[in-house]
């Protein structure tokens, strides 16, 4: 539970005065105990952390450590780098690596790491160094994008479809200006960035490949492999099924028909699992070709890690699909399209609040490729839900229509919201569209209708129905349906035009996407946890009745959950206790500096609480006014 708003109960002014200033955010702890509390006390300072490891790569470097011989004690670690001579970049994390972007290739950085306890002291440093840098890679890719361009995301090379424009592909800020960045707060919905080159198999053989430090420890990545012009496509609304036997592809029956999907999933520690756990399916559609040749000899996925990023490699090979991690092979199916060219779509899905994704490369190896070519798209504006379709056609707009083009192909994913009548949309859509009404299909024909299921479609525009309006100019287009729906209106997610140049035309650059990243979340303390231990340590339940005499409050502050909501923790500056609202314990946790967590047991005296119901809360306080408190309560009964 979060919590750090003020909340004012203002009357109305008398003339002549003024309101108080509000009171300023807390940003310590001064040490407190009331009677028959005893705080704990810092004991000698953490050793240094073991053996660091530093692995560079483009414009970033990867440095770990050996955290195990380090006592309970230590709660974090403390990150400074820059220049020699200059390491005046400082980064709190709870876990024993980190990953720096953001870097100059070909400049050496030096590295500084210590041990910080759980009341803020440090150890000793240990120093390393490295230069970043793009290693060797002998993929003989067919086509690749490394994101250090001019233009980040090429719009040549790349489209990006979210539903209701809930994220965004562009060039990362702060440290992430080198790469590619996608940030998005949609909830449980994917987003998905589209190559416009065609991924092809060369004889039946080939591979997609994507560098990137998605999904951490919380979220998804999916690599669609679609036989059709689709942007956003869906699996199963009740999710994947549960992962089965090693090497064997899955069908979900809501994906496209031929569809190949690598489905990589993280999800963190809790109480069911001591450490984050990411595992790959590979799943088809129903119809997707099964040859019984079981992908052998897989190597167990190592623990996720936040930030870090990571080379996923899906081969389609002759016989079966193969998944590798950074070279290893984590996963398959024994499975082989039936197609030699599909659209690759890169999906993600990050924990609730919002995620960023940062992506360093893509590439394709097969058959040769290249994307079409691109030229300035208007923005689309259609319809919110789909239509019955009407006997009257809307006139042309007056406004101005689209020069140098042939046609254009309108791309739409719809949302079915209601159970339907129907089990496919092949033949009942049009699209009306500056005076004129043309036929929509299913991007992949054959794609059962689901309640819940993106449903992708695409309609060819003839030049003279490109007719732009408003202000600002934009291309409106009706969608409607000649059945009629029940229930819910079918809801149109995500739309955007392709257009196709005109024989001999040669078209200008297409000029990149100059939004920012929506906003980084900002570094949150750790997360607080506690419970209530008997005098022998046994904990006691929620609200259960306390046996009178000495208990135990334990307290645990979880830096790792924290680190996952912005990649870093905020500083800890101590913590607080308080029964049925009054303070009875408090001690700060900045010996050296900032805290970054841990775990600490006060020992109190039921006695003095009185009989029945009561209340405990545990307060984490940071050193940063912009930076919430983290709290948790307990109750429990005397």
């Amino acid at each position: 539970m979060l919590g750090g708003a003020i909340i004012a109960l203002r009357s109305p002014e008398t003339p002549g005065t003024s309101q108080p200033p509000p009171r300023p955010a807390q940003t310590s702890v001064s040490k407190y105990a009331a009677e028959g509390v005893v705080l704990p006390e810092p004991g000698p300072k953490p050793p240094r952390p073991g053996p660091v490891v530093v692995t560079p790569g483009p414009h970033r470097l990867l440095a770990r450590w050996d955290a195990s011989p380090a006592p309970t004690t230590v709660a974090g670690y403390e990150v400074r780098w820059g220049r020699p001579g200059a390491l005046n970049s400082t980064r709190l994390v709870a876990e024993p690596q980190v990953q720096l972007d953001g870097l100059d290739d070909g400049v050496t950085y030096g590295i500084e790491i210590r041990n910080v306890d759980m009341f803020g002291q440090r150890s000793a440093p240990v120093a390393v160094s490295g230069t970043p840098g793009t290693q060797p890679d002998p993929t003989a890719y067919t086509f690749v994008d490394r994101f250090d361009g001019q233009a980040v995301p090429d719009p040549t090379n790349w489209r990006f479809a979210s539903p209701g424009a809930c994220g965004r592909a562009t060039r990362g800020d702060g440290s992430d200006t080198k790469r590619l960045v996608i940030s998005a707060n949609c909830g449980s919905a994917s987003v998905a960035l589209r190559a416009r080159a065609p991924f092809k198999l060369a004889g039946g053989v080939g591979s997609v490949v994507i560098d990137t430090d998605s999904p951490s420890e919380a979220g998804q990545l999916m690599i669609d492999l679609v036989p059709g012009s689709a942007d956003l496509i869906d699996g199963s609304p009740s999710g994947p099924p549960k992962p089965d036997k090693p090497g064997v592809a899955q069908a979900d029956p809501a994906l496209p028909p031929g569809t190949i999907r690598v489905l990589i999933t993280s999800k963190p520690d809790d109480r069911s699992q001591p450490k984050p756990v990411t595992t790959v399916q590979v799943l088809t559609a129903p119809n997707v070709h099964r040859n019984g040749h079981v992908v052998s000899k897989i190597a167990p996925l190592p623990t996720p890690r936040i930030g870090e990023n990571v080379r996923w490699q899906v081969s389609i090979g002759k016989d079966n699909i193969s998944v590798l991690r950074n070279g290893v092979l984590v996963g398959g199916g024994d499975v082989t399209p039936a197609w030699q060219q599909a659209t690759a779509l890169f999906g993600f899905v990050g924990p609730s609040g919002g995620f960023r994704a940062g992506v360093a490369v893509i590439g394709f190896t097969g058959a040769p490729t290249a994307p079409p070519v691109a030229l300035a798209a208007p923005t689309v504006r259609t319809s919110r839900t789909v239509q019955q379709t009407g006997m009257v056609l809307a006139p042309a707009p007056a406004g101005t229509m689209i020069q140098d083009v042939q046609a254009a192909q309108l791309r739409m994913s719809l949302l079915p919201q209601a159970d339907q009548s129907i089990k496919s949309l092949d033949g009942t859509l049009s699209v009306d569209v500056g005076g004129k009404r043309v036929l929509a299909t299913p991007a992949v024909r054959g794609q059962p209708l689901k309640r819940g299921v993106r449903y992708p479609v695409v309609a060819l525009i003839p030049k003279e129905a490109l007719v732009l309006s408003g202000d600002p100019q934009v291309l409106d287009v009706g969608v409607s349906s000649n059945v009629q729906q029940k229930g819910l209106a079918t809801r149109v997610e995500f739309s955007e035009i392709e257009l196709y140049a005109a024989p001999g035309v040669t078209p200008p650059p297409v000029a990149a996407p100059k939004d920012p990243p929506l906003p980084r979340p900002r570094p949150a303390v750790a997360r607080a946890e506690a419970q209530m231990l008997g005098a022998t340590g046994q904990p006691i339940p929620e609200g259960a009745t306390a046996v009178p005499g000495r208990v135990l409050v334990d307290v645990h502050l979880n830096g790792s959950a924290a680190q996952r909501i912005a990649g870093e923790v905020a500083g800890l500056g101590g913590i607080e206790i308080r029964l049925d609202g009054r303070k009875i314990a408090a001690f700060p946790t900045t010996v050296d500096g900032p805290g970054v967590g841990g775990q600490w047991r006060l020992p109190l005296t039921t006695n003095q609480f009185g009989a029945g119901p009561h209340i405990i809360e545990v307060r984490a306080v940071g050193v940063d006014a912009e930076t919430l408190y983290a709290s948790t309560v307990l109750s429990f009964t005397v």
